[in-house]
């Protein structure tokens, strides 16, 4: 299961791609960051 297949399939998703970035660079890390904030504020 690609990032891609699993985000087409899961209807709410969001898929964030950060463009000339490893998977723990800072602006990946401030998407994930981001992405925990968006989880938490609904829970």
């Amino acid at each position: 299961m690609t990032a891609w297949r699993l985000h087409r399939q899961w209807a709410t998703s969001r898929l964030v791609i950060v463009e000339d970035e490893g998977h723990g660079g800072p602006a990946s890390m401030t998407a994930l960051t981001q992405a925990v904030e968006d989880i938490a504020a609904t829970l």
